[in-house]
C-alpha cells in the first residue's frame, strides 16, 4: 500500500509538471502571436494556484505592458526579479519590462536603475541589447549630459547644447498653442507629460542609436524630432494614441490625422493632385496596401483624405472611428455614406 501511495505521489507530480510545460509552451506561444488578453486571463489563472511561478509572472507582467496597462504590470515583473527561482534570463527581460513600464508612469528614476540593472546583468544579448537601445530613446544616456530641460503643462522639452533653433521662447510657446489648438478637437488624457527631444540633425540622433527623425513612441508619451519639423505632427500621433486603449492603427488614418494636424496650413489636397499629376488613386487600396504611393505623396494625400472624412462624415462619427481604423470598421460607422465620400475624394484629385 506504501508503495503505491508513492507511485501515485511521484505520478501526480510527473503530471502535473507535463500540464505545466504544455501550458508554458501554449501562453508563450499566444504571447508571441500578440495574443496579450489571452495570455493574462489564461495566467492570472494558473496563478491562483502557483502564485510565485516564474514563468507565469513573467508572462503576465510582459502581456500587461504590452497591452500598456503599466501599473497593473509592475507587481508581476518585480514578482519575477525577486523570485530566487528565477532564472537570468527571465530576470534580465523582467528587468527590461520594468524600465519601460516606469518610463510610461513618469517614474524616471527607477526606469533607469532597471534598465540599467539589465545591463550589467548582461543574462541574455537580446535582453541587453533592448534595455541599451531604450536607455538611449529615453534620453537616459550620458550623451544627453548637458541637454537643457523646460518643463510645461504638458510638455518636458529637451533642447540639444548648440541648438539651432533660434528664438527658443517662441518655439516652446508654439508646441504648447499647438498642444492646445488639437487637443480641443480630440480632448484627450494624457498620462503623462510628453518627452519632447529636440535634435540638429539625424547624423547626432544615430549617437543613441534612433535611426530617423522624427520619431515618436505615444505609448510612452516620447517624441525626438528634428527642430524644424513640423509642429503638430508628432504631438498628435502622441494625443490620438490615448483616445482609447489600445487603438488598432491603420497608416492612411493614423498619419493622415497627424498630417492634417500638423499645423503647417498647407493645401494638401493641393500637393497631392500636383504630384500625382492626374495618376487615378484607389483610396481603399492605399487603406490597406499604405506602400502603394511613395511618402512624398501618400502623406500629403491621406492628410487630405482626412480633412475630407472630417468635413463629410462630421466629428462625432470620426473620433469614434479613430479608435479602429480598419476598413470594415470604417464601414460599419459611416454606413452607405462612406463609398460616396471615397468617391468623391477620388474625384476631387482629377480634377
Amino acid at each position: 500500500m506504501k508503495n503505491l501511495i508513492v507511485l501515485f505521489f511521484l505520478f501526480s507530480c510527473t503530471f502535473s509538471i507535463t500540464v505545466y510545460g504544455q501550458n508554458y509552451d501554449k501562453l508563450w506561444q499566444l504571447y508571441s502571436d500578440g495574443n496579450f488578453e489571452e495570455v493574462v486571463s489564461l495566467s492570472k489563472n494558473e496563478l491562483e494556484s502557483n502564485p510565485n511561478d516564474p514563468n507565469l509572472n513573467s508572462l503576465t507582467g510582459r502581456s500587461l505592458t504590452e497591452l500598456q496597462s503599466y501599473n497593473e504590470a509592475v507587481p508581476y515583473l518585480q514578482n519575477v526579479v525577486s523570485n530566487i527561482a528565477t532564472d537570468a534570463s527571465s530576470k534580465a527581460w523582467a528587468l527590461n519590462y520594468l524600465g519601460k513600464c516606469y518610463f510610461a508612469l513618469g517614474e524616471y528614476e527607477k526606469s533607469r536603475n532597471n534598465l540599467v540593472e539589465c545591463i550589467e546583468l548582461n543574462a541574455t544579448k537580446n535582453a541587453t541589447n533592448s534595455s541599451r537601445g531604450w536607455y538611449g530613446v529615453f534620453g537616459f544616456d550620458s550623451y544627453f549630459n548637458g541637454w537643457k530641460t523646460i518643463e510645461t503643462e504638458h510638455f518636458i522639452f529637451h533642447i540639444q547644447p548648440n541648438t539651432k533653433i533660434r528664438g527658443l521662447e517662441k518655439f516652446i510657446e508654439e508646441r504648447k498653442d499647438a498642444f492646445t489648438k488639437i487637443n480641443s478637437f480630440f480632448e484627450s488624457t494624457i498620462p503623462k507629460k510628453i518627452d519632447y527631444f529636440f535634435w540638429n540633425s539625424n547624423s547626432d540622433a544615430k549617437n543613441v542609436g534612433i535611426p530617423e527623425l522624427g520619431y515618436a513612441k505615444p505609448e510612452y508619451c516620447l517624441i525626438h524630432s528634428l527642430y524644424d519639423q513640423s509642429v503638430g505632427h508628432e504631438m498628435t500621433h502622441v494625443i490620438i494614441h490615448h483616445l482609447t486603449r489600445n487603438p488598432k492603427k491603420i497608416n492612411l488614418i493614423n498619419e493622415g490625422t497627424a498630417v492634417h494636424f500638423d499645423q503647417t496650413g498647407l493645401d494638401k489636397l493641393g500637393i497631392a493632385k500636383n504630384r500625382l499629376s492626374n495618376q487615378p488613386v484607389s483610396i481603399i487600396e492605399l487603406w490597406e496596401n499604405w506602400d502603394t504611393l511613395p511618402a512624398d505623396i501618400s502623406y500629403p494625400l491621406a492628410g487630405a483624405f482626412v480633412k475630407h472624412l472630417i468635413e463629410k462624415g462630421g466629428k462625432e462619427k470620426y473620433l469614434e472611428f479613430l479608435k479602429d481604423q480598419i476598413f470594415d470598421n470604417a464601414a460599419l460607422i459611416y454606413g452607405e455614406q462612406l463609398g460616396g465620400i471615397i468617391t468623391e475624394f477620388e474625384e476631387s484629385l482629377m480634377k
